[in-house]
């Protein structure tokens, strides 16, 4: 399962919600990694919390939100990691991900 082999590489610190579309599986991500950090654009968080109300209500990084993709450049930066929000696509809010000179997205 790859939850065990993600867990074997040590602690969850991070979740990337990295589209508004592909939140099926974040429910039960949310319970198995509750300490996590989440990024996630506001649309997403908004699907998220009509599912389940008792959920915090915004997570800790909204990528939609300039000065918060900034505030986490600034801190990840040091690990290699930089997000770009791409502006513009409104269909799912897509979130580049850049790790180690690799670029991760999810729905360009």
């Amino acid at each position: 399962e790859f939850g065990k082999w993600l867990e074997g590489l040590g602690p969850v610190k991070w979740i990337v919600l990295g589209s508004s579309y592909h939140t099926l599986q974040i429910p039960s991500i949310l319970k198995r990694y509750p300490g996590a950090a989440y990024i996630s654009s506001a649309d997403a968080w908004k699907k998220l919390r009509s599912y389940d109300p008792k959920l915090k209500r915004k997570p800790e990084f909204l990528y939609t939100m300039e000065e918060d993709v900034e505030r986490l450049n600034k801190l990840l930066s040091e690990e290699g990691v930089k997000f770009q929000f791409v502006k513009g696509d409104a269909g799912t809010n897509s979130l580049l991900l850049f790790a180690h000179k690799t670029a991760i997205e999810v729905d360009l």
